[in-house]
């Protein structure tokens, strides 16, 4: 695992680019919930400087991931391959449910 000072924004809250303000403020919530102040993960898993820095970190993700404009700015900062924008695997998929149906197709 990467350091956290290393990880983006998205991977510290382990959502995708693409990820919406709900799911950003669903993944903050329970990043803090897991390792917040006071919390068994961050008391157990981490030294205290480990557990301020991911705290700080996690505090700097929501602010910047809700905040449309510094959201924006952030991203164009980005190099892609650090943080790709979400995409469905490419995979082989069956077309419809119905039994006996095994169409396959390819993705574009």
């Amino acid at each position: 695992m990467k350091p956290v000072s290393e990880q983006t924004l998205y991977e510290v809250l382990e959502v995708p680019r693409s990820a919406t303000p709900h799911e950003v403020r669903r993944a903050y919530e329970r990043a803090r919930a897991l390792f917040g102040p006071g919390s068994l993960a961050s008391y157990t898993l981490l030294d205290p400087e480990e557990a301020e820095s991911l705290s700080l970190r996690i505090e700097e993700a929501r602010s910047v991931l809700l905040d449309p404009q510094a959201r924006t700015a952030y991203d164009q900062r980005l190099p892609e391959a650090r943080s790709p924008a979400f995409r469905f695997p490419a995979t082989v998929g069956l077309i419809g449910s119905a039994p006996g149906n095994d169409k396959r197709r390819t993705p574009p």
